[in-house]
């Protein structure tokens, strides 16, 4: 039965279907609504992944260190006559907590939003 049909008989088997219809319709509006919304992310867990992952990548399988500037971030190196200092150029108004910094007397490590230095 044509339900745009003006001579359609008004039953309620026919309303049922015309509801169901228009729910199922509703449901795949909201859901392709729903995909093109953007995906919740987990900032704390990527960091975490990018920092693992730095420190599993440091050397070479002949023991040196891999020297890597994922983020093309400034950097200088500075001595004194007891201290080494390294100052790393981050954007500014980076928050802290996605600013990872490990140090060994061989080399340092520095991971700035999720970028290895």
């Amino acid at each position: 039965v044509d339900l745009n049909d003006e001579g359609a008989p008004y039953t309620p088997e026919l309303r049922t279907e015309m509801y169901r219809e228009m729910a199922e319709e509703k449901s795949e509006k909201e859901q392709r609504e729903k995909d093109r919304l953007p995906r919740e992310r987990n900032y704390e867990k990527e960091h975490k992944d990018a920092v693992m992952r730095a420190f599993d990548e440091i050397f070479f399988k002949d023991g040196r260190v891999k020297q890597c500037n994922e983020g093309n971030l400034k950097f200088r190196l500075d001595e004194d006559k007891q201290h080494f200092y390294l100052y790393v150029d981050t954007p500014r108004y980076m928050d802290t907590s996605l600013l990872d910094c490990d140090v060994h007397p061989q080399y340092v490590t520095v991971v700035a939003k999720d970028k290895v230095l």
